[in-house]
């Protein structure tokens, strides 16, 4: 919109008319053509806009008990406003900033907040029997959940397992209430056979099968070979 300065002729305009800036300075009244960007439709540019709004998508997809996860983060991640004052960013803001940068970098994203689970837990799950020809867990757990198994081979009962005695052997939905669950040939396909005498380690991860956002790593437990 054009701005008219008054006297006692219009010897000023300033401002935007149709397809023309009128600007004023030492060289006096200037006219020139108003120009428009046009949208840009490159493939990384396209790339780049997908990535922008990949992210809070993510967000949306977040159980309350994940969302609470990152707001209880957000005191680790000050930063000083426009006013010059230090802030705490918001749960959803935390979540914007860290995998936005992540993801430009091309580094894998981090839906759960750092050091946290997500509240989700799959109950409890012991080794119910375990043998030559038997490997048996038993959970009870109020929710299906997805697990990934890890065990160890036989080892003596002395000895404390390394992380890298730990080999994945299954992936499988565990059902809600108490179940029985038998894991032998799942193990013994991807360990080797179970000897009698042996002590075996075992942990699991119960994950999202669909976007392998972890929600809890159990603590690791044992079961004595008969």
């Amino acid at each position: 919109m054009a701005v008219l300065k008054l006297s006692a002729l219009v010897d000023r305009i300033s401002g935007k008319l149709e397809g023309s800036v009128f600007t004023f300075g030492s060289a006096g009244q200037i006219v020139k053509s108003n120009s428009y960007s046009q949208p840009q439709f490159s493939p990384r540019q396209t790339a780049q806009r997908l990535k922008a709004t990949h992210i809070p998508t993510l967000w949306q997809s977040l159980t309350l008990a994940e969302k609470d996860d990152w707001a209880a983060l957000t005191p680790s991640y000050l930063y000083i406003n426009k006013a010059g004052v230090e802030s705490e960013y918001s749960a959803y803001g935390l979540f914007l900033l860290i995998n936005q940068n992540l993801q430009f970098a091309n580094l894998p994203l981090q839906l759960t907040a750092n050091g946290k689970l997500g509240g989700k837990t799959a109950g409890t799950i012991e080794v119910d029997g375990i043998g030559p020809a038997d490997l048996e867990f038993q959970s009870s757990s109020a929710a299906t959940n997805y697990l990934v198994f890890f065990g160890t081979r036989g080892l003596p009962a002395d000895r404390v397992p390394r992380a890298s005695d730990f080999l994945q052997f299954a992936a499988l939905n565990i059902l809600s209430g108490l179940r029985n669950t038998d894991l032998f040939t799942e193990y013994t396909g991807a360990n080797g056979p179970i000897v009698s005498g042996l002590r075996y380690w075992f942990y699991y991860k119960n994950i999202s099968p669909t976007t392998g956002q972890i929600f809890q790593v159990s603590d690791n437990f044992f079961g004595d070979a008969i």
